[in-house]
């Protein structure tokens, strides 16, 4: 039998939410904040605003048949990701 509150967890929260407060969350949230900016930042500097990475590297579908989707939308020739054909392990279930 479970007595005490700190003991029983309920709707994720562990411990005792009455003793809960913003200020002992400041630090954990500083640090995911601190590195999500990190991983931005190297992502921008490897693949620049206005470029996308080499087509070999991101999927497994061509070079020719990814054309039509990295054109300028509404463009000549444009066609949206959506219109991309299913590929891959799941698509025959």
């Amino acid at each position: 039998i479970l007595t005490a509150p700190e003991t029983v967890t309920h709707f994720r929260v562990t411990g005792i939410p009455s003793l809960a407060s913003a200020r002992k969350a400041k630090r954990p949230i500083a640090a995911i904040l601190k590195y999500l900016t990190l991983v931005n930042d190297q992502i921008l500097e490897a693949f620049p605003a206005g470029t996308v990475p080499p087509i070999e590297k991101t999927t497994l579908r061509t070079e020719k048949q990814m054309e039509p989707f990295l054109k300028e939308p509404f463009s000549e020739g444009w066609k949206s990701v959506y219109e991309l054909p299913p590929m891959g392990v799941f698509t025959k279930l």
